[in-house]
């Protein structure tokens, strides 16, 4: 029950639903390696971005 509570609060402090990603494949080398974690940041819409 308590990772329920901790995954939706990571849910509203990051505004949306998946905060985390996993890089999957190599095409970011050097940047970004084979299974970096990537934190996500959602609060401004996509058509708010200009």
């Amino acid at each position: 029950m308590g990772v329920i509570i901790i995954w939706i609060g990571l849910q509203v402090a990051f505004g949306t639903q998946n905060p985390f990603y996993v890089v999957a494949s190599g095409s970011m080398i050097p940047e970004l390696q084979v299974y970096d974690v990537l934190v996500v940041q959602g609060h401004v819409d996509f058509e708010d971005i200009q």
